[in-house]
């Protein structure tokens, strides 16, 4: 249940919650908790997981995500101490000493974000708290350390080498060093030639370089490829709509994904940001509140949505749903758009 859905959904979602939790206690303690979450009930979700916590046999787990919790309201105070006495306390150390990290990243404390995660790096961290650490080594200047991390992680287990590749690339087009991400691309794709993920991430960096009809020609071939493959049609679709090329085109690829996959949240997303960039702001608020239902924590879907809710006149909820998309850690560059 989300956005858009009448109170007494909203009610179900719970009744049925309360059930879970009684009907299995073990499994679905938490279930009640995660609706409220789900429902944007935030205070009500802290005192359920307060009177969890009453038992002893609870606290720790329940603690856990009170803290958690904090970080993701933005009371990033309270989740700081609430993580450093876990530290303290060698409650899931390893998990604590990276959200201290991550608050201290938000909070602009660089230096202390990068002393904790250079800490789990020494410990074994792999590829989430590399990449979070060179992003503050590339944006300080110091890109051989930054690539050094991933380097490690190349010579390592050969089944994750796409995701490095595809995460060094991210954090370097994220950084504006768009020549060192797709240089990393085309090594990449010469050792694997037409991977899918690989052309794919290429495109969006051509896209963000202000290369975008190289980036559609990547995704016009890769089409061209796999006529009949949803993702790839949304993908062409929506950077069409997004740069407002093609926008007929780009309508009934998007419609031609949903036709394979109807309740895919970014396809629903993409058709109302083609509404969106045609002018037909109702549309576009229906589909995206759907696509935000499916996907609540995505921040590119609630930014969309806080668009075309001020299109239409609704300028607290865009406010509200901007507000969710920056909560909800958007990229770099879309961090200072929103």
């Amino acid at each position: 249940v989300g956005l858009g859905q009448p109170e007494g959904d909203a009610a179900r979602a719970l009744l049925e919650a309360q059930r879970a939790a009684k009907d299995d206690p073990v499994n679905q303690r938490y279930a009640v908790v995660e609706t409220l979450f789900a429902l944007d009930r935030i205070d009500e979700a802290r005192i359920e997981l307060g009177r969890i916590a009453s038992d002893k046999s609870q606290a720790a787990e329940a603690d856990r995500r009170l803290g958690l919790l904090d970080l993701s309201s933005g009371d990033l105070v309270a989740a700081e101490r609430r993580f450093g006495a876990r530290l303290e306390r060698k409650e899931g150390a390893g998990e604590a000493l990276y959200y201290l990290a991550v608050i201290a990243e938000r909070l602009g404390r660089t230096d202390a974000a990068l002393r904790g995660y250079q800490q789990l790096i020494a410990a074994g961290g792999a590829l989430t708290v590399r990449t979070r650490a060179a992003q503050l080594l590339i944006a300080s200047g110091e890109r051989e350390t930054a690539t050094a991390l991933f380097d490690d992680l190349l010579r390592g287990n050969a089944d994750t080498v796409i995701d490095v590749e595809l995460a060094r690339a991210n954090v370097f087009a994220e950084a504006g060093e768009f020549d060192l991400a797709l240089a990393g691309l085309d090594a990449a794709l010469q050792r694997r030639p037409s991977h899918p993920q690989l052309l794919y991430q290429r495109a969006v960096t051509l896209d963000a370089a202000s290369r975008t009809r190289e980036g559609v020609a990547v995704l016009e071939q890769m089409l061209r490829d796999r006529p009949d493959e949803g993702t790839v049609m949304n993908a062409l679709g929506y950077t069409l709509a997004d740069r407002k090329l093609q926008l007929s085109r780009a309508e009934k690829l998007i419609r031609a994904a949903l036709a394979q996959r109807p309740d895919n949240a970014a396809f629903i997303d993409s058709l109302g940001w083609a509404y969106y960039q045609l002018g037909d702001y109702e549309q576009a608020v229906i589909n995206i509140e759907r696509a935000v239902e499916l996907l609540p924590a995505d921040p590119t879907i609630a930014d969309h949505l806080g668009d075309a809710y001020w299109r239409v006149g609704r300028k607290l909820e865009a406010k509200f749903q901007w507000q969710h998309a920056i909560d909800n850690e958007p990229e770099p560059e879309d961090l200072k758009r929103i």
